[in-house]
């Protein structure tokens, strides 16, 4: 842990205690564990938010991270996948599904190391393999080239696993690529895998809906930030296009879709908003609101049992989906 970390923790360990006893904490339901670090993710992105991406990558890749599951996988290479990419697989063995997971990171930072403790307690809830690949990141490889490399690899997975035995699955960004690749493979006409399961998906990148503003007491990062990053990812393209924000493409004929998302985010709106239309459009759909937590409520799973238990409800989804 850096020290400018450390003190960010400092300073969001005794703010919250400070917090509730005023009775002030915005996360005052929370556990108090959960409080703090829903503090520090806001106090640390708020120091970050104007780095530059390189800088940003390199301090993300510094962070310590739990334990508690990846104490529980395997992670290796997976060999001759046209974008580098690894096997996350429970130590005590896996099912024959796969999920193919997306990480986060507003398209600009992340990989399959960043983001360790997701990829592995999804592997341990789904009883699955899970496919991480690191795809290519902005601004040096703005849009499409995400798209393309999820649709290069999973085309690559369906020549080894059934696509019904297959989800695609992400978080943030991760979550918007889930459903940008869905919509790629449907409008191809090609096999598409037996669902999606998305969290906290970003898939309003103009930030228009209400909780974007609404949601910003209870959740980090801002609306500047998002779009300022929207925009290195975009390149020239509008953010209200469908291909960067897939809350504005037609949304009809798309598998399955379990979506998570935290009561208390900015991109819950967005979220509801997919299910709704997804629903209204004769597909299936399902909103798993964790109440008051901030985005990504997998990434506080080390300390909410609140968290873990919709981590536990999108492993069951995924089984009952891929046949198990």
């Amino acid at each position: 842990m850096s020290l400018r970390v450390f003190l960010v923790f400092l300073r969001a360990l005794w703010g919250t205690v400070f917090l509730r006893l005023l009775g002030r904490s915005p996360w005052a339901r929370l556990p108090f564990q959960v409080d703090m670090i829903a503090r520090l993710l806001k106090l640390d992105w708020a120091q970050v938010r104007d780095w530059p991406v390189a800088r940003l990558r390199a301090d993300l890749e510094r962070r310590p991270l739990p334990r508690t599951a990846t104490d529980k996988v395997r992670v290796r290479p997976a060999e001759g996948a046209p974008v580098p990419s690894v096997w996350v697989e429970p130590s005590a063995g896996a099912d024959d599904r796969v999920v193919l997971y997306f990480h986060g990171g507003s398209y600009l930072f992340g990989n399959h190391r960043t983001h360790a403790d997701t990829l592995a307690r999804v592997a341990l809830e789904a009883r699955a393999r899970v496919l991480a690949p690191d795809y290519r990141l902005a601004p040096e490889h703005p849009y499409p080239a995400q798209r393309e490399d999820a649709l290069a690899v999973y085309r690559w997975l369906r020549e080894q696993v059934p696509p019904e035995r297959v989800v695609l699955a992400g978080e943030s960004a991760g979550g918007n690529l889930v459903i940008a690749a869905l919509l790629a493979l449907r409008d191809a006409g090609e096999p598409a895998p037996a669902g999606g399961a998305v969290i906290s998906a970003w898939l309003d990148l103009a930030a228009t809906r209400p909780s974007m503003e609404g949601n910003a007491a209870t959740d980090y990062g801002d609306r500047e930030m998002l779009l300022a990053q929207a925009r290195l990812f975009a390149g020239g393209v509008p953010l209200d296009d469908p291909g960067v924000s897939p809350l504005y493409a037609d949304l009809t004929r798309l598998p399955p879709l379990y979506v998570m998302a935290g009561g208390g985010e900015r991109l819950l709106d967005e979220n509801a908003e997919l299910v709704a239309r997804v629903r209204a459009a004769g597909g299936e759909a399902e909103l798993d609101e964790v109440a008051g937590h901030p985005h990504a409520p997998i990434f506080l799973a080390e300390y909410s049992s609140a968290a873990r238990e919709a981590v536990t409800r999108m492993g069951g989804w995924i089984r009952r989906h891929t046949g198990g």
